[in-house]
């Protein structure tokens, strides 16, 4: 996984990270926890003790989820805030005041306990279609806590119960898929981290290996634009480029569109020398890069002479031949076919056999007969 730098992952530093701004999704996931600063907020990103999280430097590789936010007051707050290796839970503080009351030193041994009782579920890597399960047995967990302490229970048999109801909910979710190398973003290993609250993927370059491919000139050139890893079901498009001049390279400013070619599969007929060079697929997923393949066509020969002219005049044929629509004609076997297949005598067939042999057995007696009563009558 991509290493990060350490850093407050909270509303306030990512405004600062990403120079003021924020995205659509940013705005709207600070936008949950700002709302609920005085009440509670997440049930995720406050559940769990936490450490410094890390800034962003890819937000595509590397996705905070539910933004932690600073709960301070005044100035001095925030600068405690900075200074803290881990964040002030309140919705921690808010269970364990019910548990041990406002203030005092079993207030301090409740947070420890909670953070004892959750540190072996800090750093469960969970599949990331699975966050709102997960999310959903947080916010059930905290509302059992709290219903606990207000019925007098004793902290120290809930949290280690609560804390083995997570770990038996995580060991039920999917497990989070393997990256594939050598290449390509692959969103669906993304992987949720429950320490800091954020996603990432495998850190892997978009660019793939080049492939290399030598054709005789004159012959055909495929190119099967495919990875080993999972596309997403829709929205799938794919981008053809080229770089001639017989020059093997995954620099993109070397490359051309090929507006002509679509799909995944590509074709070259007949292959010449001009074609010698690097074309390039780009997988593209709402229009986002998934990964970059790369294929140096090497052009070598040519074909004899007379091989040439055959090709000419086959597709010389095949361009002026006129088109004839498939048909598929029914079998009508010969006498001889009936009788050496046995299985071709059907019902239908024996009847007309029958009938065919009637018919030559009369016809043959009329012939005699006629035969006859010519001749004894010339007699």
């Amino acid at each position: 996984m991509r290493k990060e730098r350490e850093g407050e992952a909270i509303c306030e530093g990512e405004r600062r990270d990403h120079g003021g701004e924020r995205t659509g999704a940013e705005n709207e996931q600070c936008g949950a926890g700002e709302a609920d600063a005085g009440g509670g907020g997440d049930q995720v990103s406050r559940a769990l003790p936490r450490r410094p999280g890390a800034a962003e430097t890819d937000s595509r590789r590397r996705e905070p989820e539910r933004w932690r936010w600073s709960v301070g007051r005044g100035e001095q707050d925030r600068q405690n805030w900075t200074e803290r290796p881990t964040c002030h839970s309140q919705e921690r503080v808010r269970i364990c005041q019910i548990f041990a009351g406002i203030e005092g030193p079993e207030l301090e041994k409740c947070e420890e306990a909670f953070t004892a009782a959750f540190k072996g579920l800090l750093d469960a890597e969970i599949n990331y279609d699975e966050r709102s399960h997960l999310h959903d047995a947080f916010t059930q967990m905290t509302h059992s806590l709290q219903e606990m302490a207000t019925a007098q229970g004793s902290f120290k048999v809930a949290f280690p119960d609560a804390a083995e109801k997570m770990r038996k909910v995580i060991m039920q979710l999917k497990e989070v898929r393997a990256c594939v190398p050598p290449c390509g973003l692959q969103e669906v290993a993304r992987r949720f981290h429950c320490r800091g609250c954020y996603s990432t993927v495998c850190d892997l370059p978009l660019d793939c290996p080049v492939q290399d491919l030598t054709v005789t000139r004159g012959h055909q050139a495929k190119f099967s634009c495919t990875v080993n890893f999972q596309l997403p079901q829709e929205e799938i498009t794919y981008s053809w480029k080229f770089a001639g001049g017989g020059v093997r390279t995954q620099d993109v400013s070397y490359f051309q569109d090929l507006p002509q070619a679509r799909g995944n599969l590509a074709r070259i007929r007949p292959v010449q020398p001009a074609h010698r060079g690097t074309f390039s697929c780009v997988i593209l997923h709402d229009q986002l890069p998934l990964a970059r393949l790369y294929f140096f066509l090497n052009v070598t020969g040519a074909p004899s002479r007379g091989e040439s002219e055959l090709q000419v005049s086959f597709r010389e044929v095949l361009r002026w031949a006129p088109l004839e629509a498939e048909m598929i004609e029914p079998w009508r076997p010969s006498l001889g076919e009936l009788l050496a297949r046995p299985e071709a005598l059907t019902l239908s067939n024996q009847c007309l056999l029958a009938a065919v042999a009637a018919l030559a057995s009369v016809s043959a007696t009329l012939v005699v007969w006629m035969f006859f009563r010519w001749y004894f009558k010339g007699n």
